[in-house]
């Protein structure tokens, strides 16, 4: 409790009509100075003597102060503490904050915590691995060298090699062959019996060792008789009746007869010396008279004659070498100065070209002038070709300062080529003319587009002269 302020006059001398003691007036001047001491005076507490309860403060009562909470009179009028002038440190049990509070700020710029973990950069499946107790599994597995990790239908386990190699079927000596060096150096099947047959035969076993040729069931060539080398067979020999008759024969006339060849002895020697392999023997199959006569009757590589229709292959429109021109190379050419067509962006009568843009813009196209094979098409301002060739474009515009044209490839999306460098001084009230040309390939679709400095509303494209119907584009092309 402060110092409160009491009435110090309690004779209530102080009152109209009376004498005022000075000691009086004096007491009840000390008794308020007391209740207003700032350590000791009355405190507002609304006890006796100690003045009503403060519950408005601020210059306008703009802070209101309750049994429970203390707010402003306004809501969302007033800052706590300013930029330059801030409260040191706040204790708070418990903030509320109606607006997301920025992550620079150190918040999630966020009101819920889906939006709060996509907003961090942690959204659960996309740029975090959302938890899995399978996953758990994996991570505890001990990472022990060589294992393998298998599902067993419930959890993931490590498994050895060995266990792994059971797990699939594939254990080495019951399900697969274990390694052998003699395997190894083989591509045939083998028996178990015939493995060890094999194993027990000597690396490129020596057939100059008597042990390891008698073992096969031949004979060293110290073996054989001199008789048998020379084909001087003992009566005793049992030979085949086939071998026999041929060995018997008196002469290689009658050797030839018993093999069944009906080629003479002269005609196999013939045959000493030829190099030639089957194959190429082969080529002269079928071959009915002399080759060199055959040869005779065709066109000699120098200064040849031909008969017939001979074909050679089309050159491109303007090739100028030595190799032989067609009949349909000679006829695009002798046509190459009229066009294969004419196409053009045609307005009615009395009309203007349009409004000019200061960026590059698709020129209008909509009207086939001259296409009598059908070789061009034209959709959207664009036109498609159906054979490869060169075109050429004229496009004007009024007063346009700068101005530049160019073919454009939308199949591609690239640029082909640009007009000649244009411009007009914008004071003369002048059209200026844009031209410029280009190669096309067929079953592409190509656009005229332009660009200019100074831009005009409704005729920057061109103006109208009521002569005839307006033509502001025109694209001609040569196409083979």
């Amino acid at each position: 409790m402060g110092t409160g302020y009491t009435r110090n006059d309690g004779a209530n001398s102080i009152a109209d009509g009376n004498v005022i003691e000075a000691s009086a007036l004096d007491g009840e001047f000390d008794a308020l100075l007391a209740a207003f001491v700032a350590a000791t005076g009355h405190t507002h507490d609304g006890s006796s003597a100690e003045g009503g309860v403060v519950t408005v403060v601020g210059p306008a009562q703009d802070f209101v102060g309750g049994a429970g909470d203390f707010s402003p009179k306004t809501d969302s009028a007033y800052d706590l503490g300013k930029t330059a002038v801030r409260w040191a440190t706040g204790y708070i049990d418990d903030l509320v904050l109606t607006t997301a509070l920025p992550i620079a700020q150190g918040g999630t710029a966020s009101t819920t915590a889906g939006d709060a973990r996509t907003a961090l950069g942690v959204a659960i499946g996309t740029d975090v691995q959302a938890w899995d107790a399978q996953l758990d599994d994996i991570a505890a597995l001990a990472v022990t060298n060589s294992n393998f990790i298998v599902g067993n239908g419930t959890n993931w386990v490590a498994e050895t090699g060995a266990t792994a190699r059971a797990s699939l079927g594939v254990i080495i000596g019951t399900d697969v062959q274990a390694y052998t060096a003699v395997l190894a150096g083989t591509t045939a099947s083998y028996t178990t019996a015939e493995e060890t047959k094999l194993a027990g035969v000597e690396a490129l076993a020596d057939v100059t060792d008597t042990a390891n040729v008698t073992a096969a069931g031949a004979l060293m060539d110290s073996e054989v008789d001199a008789d048998i080398k020379t084909l001087v067979l003992p009566a005793s020999t049992t030979i085949s009746t086939f071998g026999a008759s041929l060995v018997d024969d008196a002469n290689a006339a009658a050797g030839l007869v018993t093999l069944g060849l009906s080629a003479t002895a002269a005609e196999l020697n013939a045959l000493d010396g030829i190099t030639s392999t089957v194959t190429e023997l082969n080529y002269t199959d079928g071959v009915t008279s002399a080759i060199q006569t055959q040869m005779d009757t065709k066109a000699p590589l120098a200064s040849p004659t031909f008969t017939g229709v001979p074909a050679v292959p089309t050159a491109t429109v303007g090739t100028d070498t030595t190799q032989a021109a067609s009949t349909a190379f000679v006829l695009a050419n002798s046509t190459a100065g009229i066009p294969s067509f004419v196409i053009a962006d045609q307005k009615t009568l009395g009309s203007d070209g349009g409004t000019s843009i200061t960026s590059w813009t698709t020129r209008d196209l909509n009207t086939e002038l001259y296409d009598p094979d059908g070789l061009v098409s034209i959709a959207a301002n664009a036109f498609t070709v159906t054979k490869s060739g060169w075109v050429e474009w004229e496009a004007l515009f009024y007063k346009p300062t700068r101005v530049r044209t160019r073919l454009y490839d939308v199949t591609n999306s690239a640029v082909v080529s640009y007009s000649l460098s244009g411009y007009n001084n914008n004071a003369d009230n002048m059209v200026a003319p844009s031209t410029g040309g280009g190669q096309v390939t067929a079953g592409q679709t190509y656009r005229i587009e332009g660009i200019v400095e100074v831009a005009q509303t409704t005729n920057g494209y061109g103006i109208g002269d009521d002569f005839a119907p307006e033509v502001f584009v025109k694209v001609k092309g040569w196409l083979v």
